[in-house]
């Protein structure tokens, strides 16, 4: 059951009275209008997407991080100082001055936002929001998009822009479009004064089924609520791990299979991303999630019952969603989009730096047709007094002519110029 609606709408929805009607395991799941999973035999299976979310901040209101703290500090140094300990400082001093601006004025210029930053400070900053309020709902289904994960894997310079890595993963978590086709199991805990009752909680049957309809090659992922109180904090799960071991007699839990059944005591493991602070720019950062259950099956392996382990400590989540696409047109995630796309490749410029620096001599055919190709790439954003002024002393230090150098990397191209 699919529907497309605003996830901040959604994350207040309360589960149908319809599913009181509903078997006890996997009432959630079935009360969407899916199957629960089968068990039939003792052992392990996983999944996984097979790409891992980026771990961006989840932008706190409270501070409103885009506007009011640096953009991406490796960025800035590396087009300020240049490659090669400062010796290949080649870029525009526009490029260089931009560097100082803020996120969300890096996006506002580039993607002639006129208004960007400005509704951010109204949309996206409260300084008297809780201090766990922020877009963690975009973030997580963002994250599990491959498609954005490689967007915002390279430091990229547009419009004489330079946007690093944490410039694009903050933007994206902000920008993404908040108006989507969702799956959608559990029940929003609402009430910060009192525990969440039981039976509005996932149940191990509902866990079970999700993780394995959604967790796998070509499959969404999934995103959960992994406070079960009041608070929010939606997170990514991309891989998972199940092992179901058969249990017979006093073994078997709580309950029973019933005649001809069979009982299974199951270990479920999820991994989640979490957020870094704002500005990360590195590898993902990940926690699991255990749980332990029982699981009472007929003799055809169709899951009759289930139940929790009660002297384990199941942390048992609230909500989970599913991220499903058909987004709603937004301009500012047009722009960013843009950006990522048609940016060029900083690592392009250090690659350039890289193999001038390491020449000894007159550069080799293959170098020379390296060069030429990077050089092609990364001109637009290149100060061509710096270039010539670099390659002269390249060429004085491997004992060439700096024009023979000159007109063996340079091609014909107006940006040359």
């Amino acid at each position: 059951m699919f529907r497309t609606i605003s996830i901040s709408s959604l994350l207040l929805l309360v589960a149908s009275t319809a599913f009181a009607q509903t078997p006890s395991n996997g009432r959630f799941v079935r009360g969407a209008g899916e199957s629960p999973v089968k068990l039939t035999r003792a052992g392990e299976k996983a999944g996984a997407l097979g790409t891992n979310p980026y771990s961006g901040s989840y932008l706190p209101r409270t501070s409103g991080p885009l506007a009011n703290e640096p953009g991406d500090a490796e960025i800035k140094r590396k087009v300020t100082d240049g490659f090669q300990n400062g010796d290949c400082n080649l870029v525009h001093k526009i490029i260089q001055d931009n560097a100082t601006k803020d996120a969300a004025a890096k996006l506002e210029a580039a993607g002639n936002l006129s208004g960007f930053r400005a509704k951010y400070l109204r949309e996206g900053y409260s300084p008297t929001a809780e201090s766990w309020e922020g877009f963690c709902h975009n973030w997580a289904p963002a994250g599990l998009d491959p498609a954005v994960n490689f967007m915002v894997s390279m430091d990229k310079i547009y419009a004489d822009i330079p946007f690093g890595v944490s410039d694009l993963r903050e933007l994206t978590t902000y920008t993404f479009p908040s108006s989507y086709d969702v799956a959608w199991f559990g029940k929003r805990h609402n009430d910060k004064d009192s525990a969440e009752k039981p039976e509005d909680s996932l149940d191990p049957v509902d866990l079970m089924t999700i993780f394995e309809n959604y967790v796998g090659k070509g499959k969404p992922g999934i995103v959960m609520d992994v406070d079960p109180g009041y608070m929010v904090w939606n997170q990514p799960y991309y891989k998972w791990n199940r092992t179901a071991t058969r249990v017979q007699g006093a073994n078997m839990g709580p309950k029973a299979p019933p005649a001809g059944g069979r009982a299974y005591k199951v270990e479920l493991s999820g991994t989640y991303a979490v957020e870094g602070e704002y500005g990360y720019r590195g590898e993902t950062l990940d926690r699991q999630s255990n749980w332990e259950f029982f699981i009472y099956t007929d003799k055809k392996g169709n899951i009759v019952d289930s139940a929790w382990d009660p002297s384990a400590s199941n942390k048992i989540p609230d909500f989970a969603w599913a991220y499903r696409g058909g987004q709603e047109a937004s301009a500012d995630f047009a722009a960013l989009k843009k950006v990522a796309k048609e940016g060029v490749k900083v690592s392009s410029i250090e690659e350039f730096c890289n193999i001038m620096a390491g020449l000894d001599g007159k550069p080799s055919r293959a170098e020379k047709k390296k060069l030429k190709k990077l050089l092609d790439e990364i001109c637009p954003v290149l100060d061509q007094n710096k270039l010539s002024d670099y390659i002269r002393k390249t060429a004085e230090r491997i004992g060439m002519d700096y024009s023979v150098l000159e007109d063996s990397i340079r091609v014909d191209s107006e940006a040359h110029i």
